[in-house]
């Protein structure tokens, strides 16, 4: 009986450990990184979201360059929320941008994120012909698409 009390204690350990598990890419990063099966809800949260489409107009017509770098954690939930509307909105108006993520940390040993001096993740910078304008940092105030037009008009 005492072993069986002892094994009933054990399952939900077990449970919680293989639940916990995570993918913590660091790095510069590929798109592709994302296509992977241990990101479904991010391309699920991609696949859903629906900008809106006349801020996604003014986007794509806007005269300058614009180009963005993304310092995000493959384990934050902030990033999970936000970076895969990015994404979307990034293809419908074919903005360039570099993926750089982090460990929790937010070190990532394979290349220098000191160049965006952030503190917390996700960090959106806003890069106009080379040139940063301005951040989105952990949050939005509105949505993605409204904050960088907010910067950018």
């Amino acid at each position: 009986m005492r072993c069986l009390s002892l094994l009933i204690m054990l399952i939900p350990l077990v449970v919680v450990a293989q639940s916990s598990e995570e993918t913590i890419l660091t790095g510069k990063l590929n798109r592709s990184a994302f296509d992977q099966p241990w990101a479904i809800e991010w391309k699920q949260a991609e696949r859903d979201y629906k900008p809106d489409s006349l801020i996604i107009e003014k986007l794509k017509s806007y005269p300058g360059k614009l180009s963005f770098a993304i310092v995000l954690g493959t384990w934050c939930s902030d990033s999970r929320d936000m970076v895969p509307l990015f994404f979307k909105i990034a293809e419908i108006c074919g903005f360039n941008y570099e993926l750089i993520g982090v460990n929790r940390e937010k070190e990532c040993p394979q290349k220098d994120c000191s160049t965006w001096d952030f503190t917390f993740v996700p960090t959106i910078v806003v890069l106009k012909e080379g040139k940063e304008i301005g951040r989105i940092v952990e949050t939005v105030k509105v949505s993605v698409e409204k904050d960088l037009w907010e910067m950018v008009k």
